[in-house]
């Protein structure tokens, strides 16, 4: 293969032909071939990228899924926390339906229990939900959970001024658990 280049007002150009009285390739041919050689390896990695982001991203929001709907059945159990004041128990109940939170006082006496406040809330992690006390903006209220799940901790308690709260499972567990 022969390569004759000539520089004409500057501009070099390229000849490139085969041995011996073959014919010469185009300038236009050889620029291609060579973007050829970069694009098309370039544009395989970009795309195997793009594969490997959308993978990810859909196994990560369906763990994450997963994980809100597991912390959704384990609040919806029946949590109870009691206080013992001057001889007189209370039973505090936190009762979470699919959208609201109830927390109640059970005190024996049928007419001073009360539910004391009913919350909107929604699970907003694999280990949080977001709690809306006031009307006007959501709490961030962190969730963990004894090894067996028969104990609750929450961090900030809704129910008080305290920085966390410990709640118990008083149904014996979920129905995976008796299985």
């Amino acid at each position: 293969m022969k390569n004759d280049t000539t520089v004409t007002d500057g501009i070099v150009e390229e000849n490139i032909s085969a041995s011996a009285g073959a014919a010469e390739y185009p300038k236009s041919k050889v620029k291609s071939t060579a973007i050829k050689r970069i694009a098309i390896p370039l544009l395989c990695f970009i795309a195997g990228m793009i594969a490997v982001t959308v993978v990810c991203s859909v196994r990560m929001h369906i763990s994450d899924s997963n994980a809100k709907k597991e912390l959704r059945k384990e609040l919806m159990r029946d949590w109870e926390a009691a206080e013992t004041t001057e001889g007189v128990s209370i039973i505090w109940v936190l009762d979470f339906s699919e959208d609201k939170v109830a927390y109640r006082a059970v005190t024996g006496y049928s007419t001073l229990d009360r539910t004391l406040a009913e919350y909107d809330y929604k699970v907003t992690g694999a280990n949080s939900f977001g709690i809306n006390r006031f009307g006007n903006e959501w709490e961030q209220i962190n969730v963990y959970f004894s090894e067996d799940g028969a104990v609750m901790f929450i961090s900030p308690s809704f129910t008080d001024g305290e920085n966390a709260a410990v709640w118990f499972a008083t149904d014996g567990g979920t129905e995976e658990d008796a299985e």
